[in-house]
């Protein structure tokens, strides 16, 4: 086919394509602009990356509470992120332990970083979601907690954990606090035959 349509001209490409020859080059342009968009666009953010600003990865307090998941956990535990940072999920290299990867579903879905200052979001708990998120805590099991409001991490400030009472009451009834990272509270699930990590020692991470 290639080969009749060098013999046959450019007009016959345009009979198979079933297209306008001048959308053709009218697309081309289009395609062109795109591509130089896109270029701009990689550009920037290999910039962005390579200056270490902007990224959620790069976050600081991020990063140093998923540090410390990474050698204080195992790898098959699974861990809860109370907050609205999904990448410590990433950078600790952790499975989620909710379908709620976040809880912001329970508290009305919002972004942190898009409510005012004295944004009260009790009217908006979603008591039914409260409740599944704390019956996948249990069923998972979740082996670990991480409440990043103390942190405000990405905002989570918000949405102390208080605010949730079934939440609150379950971390409360079947967790310890095991360590404070960049201000974040982590608390580790008591169990019968498991000691509370002590904080700085080290449990097979990786």
């Amino acid at each position: 086919m290639a080969l009749v349509a060098v013999l046959r001209g450019p007009g016959f490409v345009w009979e198979v394509l079933n297209i306008d020859e001048s959308d053709f080059f009218l697309n081309g342009q289009s395609l062109v602009e795109g591509g130089d968009a896109y270029v701009s666009f990689g550009a920037n953010t290999w910039a962005r990356g390579l200056l270490k600003r902007n990224f959620p990865s790069q976050d600081p307090t991020a990063i140093e509470i998923a540090e410390w998941i990474r050698h204080h956990t195992y790898k098959d535990e699974k861990i809860y992120v109370c907050g609205y940072f999904n990448p410590v999920y990433i950078l600790a290299d952790r499975r989620p332990a909710s379908r709620f990867v976040n809880p912001s579903p329970v508290v009305g879905d919002f972004d942190p970083l898009h409510v005012p200052p004295a944004f009260d979001a009790s009217p908006f708990i979603v008591q039914r979601d409260a409740e599944m998120l704390v019956r996948d805590l249990t069923d998972a099991p979740c082996a670990w907690f991480v409440d990043t409001a103390p942190s405000n991490l990405h905002g989570w400030s918000h949405f102390p954990l208080a605010l949730v009472p079934v939440l609150e009451a379950h971390v409360r009834s079947s967790y310890v606090l095991a360590a404070e990272v960049a201000n974040a509270r982590i608390y580790q699930r008591l169990t019968a035959d498991a000691a509370p990590a002590a904080p700085g020692t080290s449990r097979h991470g990786g």
